[in-house]
Protein backbone atom coordinates (compact mmCIF):
# COMPACT_ATOMS: atom_id res chain seq x y z
CA UNK A 1 0.00 0.00 0.00
CA UNK A 2 1.37 3.70 -1.15
CA UNK A 3 2.03 6.00 1.98
CA UNK A 4 0.36 9.52 1.32
CA UNK A 5 2.79 12.27 2.71
CA UNK A 6 1.08 15.84 3.07
CA UNK A 7 2.91 18.67 1.06
CA UNK A 8 4.73 21.09 4.26
CA UNK A 9 1.77 24.28 3.83
CA UNK A 10 3.42 27.60 2.04
CA UNK A 11 5.49 29.88 3.98
CA UNK A 12 3.61 32.81 4.90
CA UNK A 13 7.01 35.06 5.12
CA UNK A 14 7.66 37.67 2.77
CA UNK A 15 9.62 37.18 -0.21
CA UNK A 16 12.94 39.04 0.36
CA UNK A 17 13.31 41.89 -2.01
CA UNK A 18 16.68 42.09 -4.38
CA UNK A 19 18.21 45.49 -3.78
CA UNK A 20 18.36 47.01 -7.23
CA UNK A 21 20.33 49.78 -8.18
CA UNK A 22 18.92 53.38 -7.28
CA UNK A 23 19.11 55.69 -10.41
CA UNK A 24 18.14 58.99 -8.54
CA UNK A 25 21.45 57.83 -6.39
CA UNK A 26 23.33 57.47 -9.78
CA UNK A 27 22.37 60.33 -11.18
CA UNK A 28 23.11 62.70 -8.35
CA UNK A 29 26.58 61.08 -7.71
CA UNK A 30 27.22 61.82 -11.71
CA UNK A 31 25.99 65.13 -11.37
CA UNK A 32 27.98 66.00 -7.87
CA UNK A 33 31.48 65.03 -9.95
CA UNK A 34 30.72 66.74 -12.86
CA UNK A 35 30.08 69.79 -10.40
CA UNK A 36 33.14 69.16 -8.59
CA UNK A 37 34.99 68.48 -12.13
CA UNK A 38 33.81 71.59 -13.51
CA UNK A 39 34.78 74.23 -10.69
CA UNK A 40 38.05 72.60 -10.61
CA UNK A 41 38.34 73.01 -14.22
CA UNK A 42 37.30 76.72 -13.67
CA UNK A 43 39.66 77.72 -11.35
CA UNK A 44 43.12 76.02 -12.54
CA UNK A 45 42.06 77.40 -16.29
CA UNK A 46 41.80 80.78 -14.73
CA UNK A 47 44.63 80.51 -12.41
CA UNK A 48 46.96 79.29 -15.21
CA UNK A 49 45.16 82.00 -17.61
CA UNK A 50 45.72 85.06 -14.58
CA UNK A 51 49.49 84.03 -14.33
CA UNK A 52 49.94 84.67 -17.70
CA UNK A 53 49.08 88.00 -17.70
CA UNK A 54 50.42 88.36 -14.79
CA UNK A 55 53.85 86.68 -15.83
CA UNK A 56 53.49 89.34 -19.22
CA UNK A 57 52.61 92.38 -17.41
CA UNK A 58 55.97 91.85 -15.31
CA UNK A 59 58.22 91.47 -17.78
CA UNK A 60 57.08 94.18 -19.99
CA UNK A 61 57.96 96.65 -16.95
CA UNK A 62 60.90 95.02 -15.81
CA UNK A 63 62.30 94.82 -19.56
CA UNK A 64 61.57 98.87 -19.57
CA UNK A 65 64.06 99.14 -16.44
CA UNK A 66 66.66 96.88 -17.20
CA UNK A 67 67.00 97.28 -21.87
CA UNK A 68 65.96 100.74 -22.09
CA UNK A 69 68.17 103.75 -21.12
CA UNK A 70 67.45 106.62 -19.07
CA UNK A 71 67.23 108.69 -21.85
CA UNK A 72 64.65 106.24 -23.59
CA UNK A 73 62.78 106.25 -20.23
CA UNK A 74 62.71 109.99 -20.17
CA UNK A 75 61.44 110.48 -23.68
CA UNK A 76 58.63 108.39 -23.70
CA UNK A 77 57.41 109.73 -19.92
CA UNK A 78 57.53 113.24 -21.43
CA UNK A 79 55.81 112.02 -24.18
CA UNK A 80 52.84 110.69 -22.07
CA UNK A 81 52.91 113.76 -20.19
CA UNK A 82 52.53 116.09 -23.19
CA UNK A 83 49.83 113.64 -24.27
CA UNK A 84 47.71 114.06 -20.77
CA UNK A 85 48.39 118.02 -20.56
CA UNK A 86 47.09 117.86 -24.53
CA UNK A 87 44.10 116.11 -23.27
CA UNK A 88 43.19 118.34 -20.29
CA UNK A 89 43.50 121.42 -22.39
CA UNK A 90 41.78 120.73 -25.93
CA UNK A 91 39.51 117.24 -24.59
CA UNK A 92 39.01 114.48 -27.06
CA UNK A 93 35.94 114.20 -29.42
CA UNK A 94 35.95 110.23 -29.14
CA UNK A 95 35.64 107.83 -26.17
CA UNK A 96 36.24 104.42 -26.48
CA UNK A 97 36.00 102.18 -29.50
CA UNK A 98 34.51 104.10 -31.43
CA UNK A 99 34.29 103.99 -35.67
CA UNK A 100 34.77 106.61 -38.57
CA UNK A 101 31.58 106.42 -40.33
CA UNK A 102 33.70 106.74 -43.81
CA UNK A 103 36.35 104.59 -43.43
CA UNK A 104 35.63 102.30 -41.16
CA UNK A 105 38.82 102.53 -38.84
CA UNK A 106 38.59 102.07 -35.32
CA UNK A 107 39.90 105.53 -34.11
CA UNK A 108 42.03 104.35 -31.17
CA UNK A 109 43.96 102.30 -33.55
CA UNK A 110 44.19 104.69 -36.54
CA UNK A 111 45.49 107.23 -33.90
CA UNK A 112 49.53 106.95 -34.58
CA UNK A 113 50.18 109.21 -31.48
CA UNK A 114 47.99 107.34 -28.88
CA UNK A 115 49.54 104.17 -29.94
CA UNK A 116 53.03 105.06 -29.52
CA UNK A 117 52.61 106.70 -26.33
CA UNK A 118 53.31 104.16 -23.22
CA UNK A 119 54.00 101.52 -26.12
CA UNK A 120 56.48 99.66 -24.26
CA UNK A 121 56.31 96.53 -25.84
CA UNK A 122 55.07 95.53 -29.88
CA UNK A 123 51.31 94.08 -28.17
CA UNK A 124 51.12 97.65 -27.04
CA UNK A 125 51.15 96.77 -23.18
CA UNK A 126 51.63 100.48 -21.33
CA UNK A 127 52.18 99.22 -17.76
CA UNK A 128 50.77 97.15 -15.21
CA UNK A 129 47.56 97.05 -13.17
CA UNK A 130 48.27 95.56 -9.72
CA UNK A 131 44.78 95.02 -6.96
CA UNK A 132 45.98 92.99 -4.27
CA UNK A 133 42.62 93.10 -2.64
CA UNK A 134 40.88 90.97 -4.91
CA UNK A 135 44.15 89.23 -7.03
CA UNK A 136 44.41 91.53 -9.89
CA UNK A 137 47.58 91.75 -11.84
CA UNK A 138 47.02 92.64 -15.77
CA UNK A 139 48.76 94.25 -18.39
CA UNK A 140 47.50 97.73 -19.11
CA UNK A 141 47.00 97.70 -23.03
CA UNK A 142 45.77 100.50 -25.94
CA UNK A 143 41.86 100.36 -25.90
CA UNK A 144 39.13 98.70 -24.76
CA UNK A 145 38.73 96.32 -27.99
CA UNK A 146 37.76 92.71 -27.72
CA UNK A 147 41.41 91.78 -28.65
CA UNK A 148 43.29 94.19 -25.79
CA UNK A 149 40.28 92.72 -23.25
CA UNK A 150 41.47 89.46 -23.69
CA UNK A 151 45.00 89.96 -23.08
CA UNK A 152 44.58 91.97 -19.66
CA UNK A 153 42.38 95.74 -18.48
CA UNK A 154 42.35 98.17 -21.76
CA UNK A 155 42.92 101.80 -21.49
CA UNK A 156 40.23 103.82 -22.22
CA UNK A 157 40.36 105.46 -25.34
CA UNK A 158 40.17 109.44 -24.84
CA UNK A 159 41.08 109.21 -21.23
CA UNK A 160 44.67 110.18 -19.91
CA UNK A 161 47.50 107.29 -20.53
CA UNK A 162 48.35 106.14 -16.87
CA UNK A 163 51.43 108.30 -15.22
CA UNK A 164 50.18 110.25 -12.89
CA UNK A 165 50.22 113.73 -12.46
CA UNK A 166 48.09 116.88 -11.64
CA UNK A 167 44.92 116.72 -14.17
CA UNK A 168 44.82 113.09 -14.90
CA UNK A 169 42.20 110.33 -15.07
CA UNK A 170 42.43 107.14 -16.49
CA UNK A 171 40.02 104.33 -17.34
CA UNK A 172 41.16 101.12 -17.44
CA UNK A 173 38.64 98.57 -18.16
CA UNK A 174 37.97 94.83 -18.03
CA UNK A 175 35.85 91.83 -18.66
CA UNK A 176 34.03 90.32 -15.37
CA UNK A 177 32.18 87.51 -16.67
CA UNK A 178 35.28 85.48 -19.01
CA UNK A 179 35.41 81.83 -18.26
CA UNK A 180 39.06 81.68 -18.82
CA UNK A 181 40.53 84.84 -17.02
CA UNK A 182 39.19 86.45 -14.08
CA UNK A 183 39.65 90.12 -14.92
CA UNK A 184 37.59 92.29 -13.15
CA UNK A 185 35.17 89.66 -11.81
CA UNK A 186 36.18 90.56 -7.87
CA UNK A 187 35.71 94.44 -8.86
CA UNK A 188 32.99 94.74 -6.65
CA UNK A 189 34.29 93.28 -3.70
CA UNK A 190 36.39 96.48 -2.86
CA UNK A 191 35.44 99.20 -0.85
CA UNK A 192 36.65 102.39 0.06
CA UNK A 193 40.31 102.57 1.11
CA UNK A 194 41.51 99.46 -0.52
CA UNK A 195 45.04 100.72 -2.51
CA UNK A 196 45.39 100.49 -6.42
CA UNK A 197 48.80 100.12 -8.31
CA UNK A 198 50.03 101.25 -11.54
CA UNK A 199 53.10 100.48 -13.01
CA UNK A 200 54.94 101.73 -15.96
CA UNK A 201 58.59 103.70 -16.89
CA UNK A 202 58.37 105.91 -13.97
CA UNK A 203 58.04 105.38 -9.93
CA UNK A 204 55.18 102.73 -8.97
CA UNK A 205 52.07 104.93 -8.26
CA UNK A 206 49.51 104.05 -5.98
CA UNK A 207 45.46 104.96 -5.53
CA UNK A 208 43.12 105.01 -2.66
CA UNK A 209 39.44 104.12 -3.42
CA UNK A 210 36.97 106.74 -2.48
CA UNK A 211 34.09 106.48 -4.83
CA UNK A 212 32.03 103.04 -5.97
CA UNK A 213 29.24 103.82 -8.45
CA UNK A 214 26.99 102.15 -10.95
CA UNK A 215 25.90 103.71 -13.91
CA UNK A 216 24.08 102.85 -17.49
CA UNK A 217 26.53 102.39 -20.55
CA UNK A 218 25.82 105.62 -21.84
CA UNK A 219 26.51 107.80 -18.84
CA UNK A 220 29.81 109.71 -19.53
CA UNK A 221 29.39 112.20 -17.05
CA UNK A 222 32.19 110.42 -14.37
CA UNK A 223 34.90 110.90 -17.26
CA UNK A 224 35.97 114.68 -16.97
CA UNK A 225 39.17 115.70 -16.51
CA UNK A 226 39.89 117.49 -13.55
CA UNK A 227 42.67 119.96 -13.56
CA UNK A 228 43.93 119.50 -9.79
CA UNK A 229 43.31 115.71 -9.55
CA UNK A 230 44.87 112.52 -10.16
CA UNK A 231 42.48 110.07 -10.43
CA UNK A 232 41.71 106.20 -11.81
CA UNK A 233 38.93 104.42 -13.09
CA UNK A 234 38.67 100.55 -12.89
CA UNK A 235 35.48 99.80 -14.86
CA UNK A 236 33.75 96.89 -15.67
CA UNK A 237 30.50 95.60 -17.30
CA UNK A 238 27.42 94.97 -14.68
CA UNK A 239 25.55 92.56 -13.52
CA UNK A 240 27.32 89.73 -14.72
CA UNK A 241 26.22 88.17 -17.65
CA UNK A 242 23.51 90.92 -18.28
CA UNK A 243 25.77 93.75 -18.60
CA UNK A 244 23.58 96.68 -19.25
CA UNK A 245 25.66 99.12 -16.32
CA UNK A 246 28.96 99.63 -15.79
CA UNK A 247 30.43 99.37 -12.35
CA UNK A 248 32.96 102.00 -11.70
CA UNK A 249 35.56 101.92 -8.87
CA UNK A 250 37.26 105.35 -8.46
CA UNK A 251 40.33 105.98 -6.44
CA UNK A 252 42.94 109.19 -6.41
CA UNK A 253 46.73 109.34 -6.18
CA UNK A 254 48.31 109.06 -2.84
CA UNK A 255 51.73 108.79 -1.43
CA UNK A 256 54.03 105.84 -1.16
CA UNK A 257 54.61 104.79 1.57
CA UNK A 258 52.75 107.75 3.96
CA UNK A 259 49.58 106.70 2.90
CA UNK A 260 49.78 103.88 0.71
CA UNK A 261 51.79 100.70 1.00
CA UNK A 262 53.96 99.20 -0.75
CA UNK A 263 52.63 96.43 -3.28
CA UNK A 264 54.54 93.98 -1.43
CA UNK A 265 53.13 95.16 1.99
CA UNK A 266 49.50 95.87 0.77
CA UNK A 267 46.77 93.36 2.54
CA UNK A 268 45.75 90.38 -0.05
CA UNK A 269 42.27 89.39 -0.13
CA UNK A 270 41.17 85.55 -0.08
CA UNK A 271 42.89 83.52 -3.03
CA UNK A 272 39.16 82.06 -4.45
CA UNK A 273 36.43 84.93 -5.02
CA UNK A 274 33.24 85.32 -3.25
CA UNK A 275 31.63 83.57 -6.25
CA UNK A 276 33.56 80.53 -6.13
CA UNK A 277 33.35 80.38 -2.70
CA UNK A 278 29.35 79.88 -2.81
CA UNK A 279 29.52 77.60 -5.46
CA UNK A 280 31.97 75.14 -3.64
CA UNK A 281 29.32 75.90 -0.74
CA UNK A 282 26.42 74.52 -2.73
CA UNK A 283 28.64 71.71 -3.94
CA UNK A 284 29.84 71.03 -0.29
CA UNK A 285 25.89 71.26 0.88
CA UNK A 286 25.10 68.69 -2.30
CA UNK A 287 27.73 65.99 -1.39
CA UNK A 288 27.26 65.94 2.23
CA UNK A 289 22.75 65.83 1.56
CA UNK A 290 24.04 62.65 -0.79
CA UNK A 291 26.18 61.20 1.66
CA UNK A 292 23.57 61.30 4.34
CA UNK A 293 20.91 59.56 1.49
CA UNK A 294 23.35 56.83 1.03
CA UNK A 295 23.54 56.28 5.21
CA UNK A 296 20.04 55.88 5.50
CA UNK A 297 19.65 54.09 2.32
CA UNK A 298 22.34 51.70 4.01
CA UNK A 299 20.66 51.39 7.23
CA UNK A 300 17.43 50.31 6.09
CA UNK A 301 18.80 47.70 4.07
CA UNK A 302 20.63 46.05 6.67
CA UNK A 303 16.97 45.38 8.70
CA UNK A 304 15.69 43.60 5.18
CA UNK A 305 17.38 40.24 4.60
CA UNK A 306 19.24 39.98 1.59
CA UNK A 307 19.20 37.25 -1.74
CA UNK A 308 22.28 36.99 -3.49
Amino acid sequence: MTAVVDAPPPSSAPTPRRRRPNAYLIISLVFLVACVGLVAWVLGERAYSDRLMANRAQAAVQAVQEEWTQEERDAMLAAAHEYNVALLTGGSPTLGEATDPFSGEVLSEADETYQSVMRLTDSGIMGRLQVPQIGVDLPILHGTSESALRQGAGHLYGTSVPVGGDGTLSVLSAHSGQVTATGFLRLSELKHGDYIYIQSIGDTLGYVVDDIDVIASDDFSHFVIEPAQDRIILMTCTPIGINTERLLVTATRADIPDVVPAVEDAPVGDAIPLLFQRALWVVGALVLLAVVRIVRRRRRRQRQPFVP
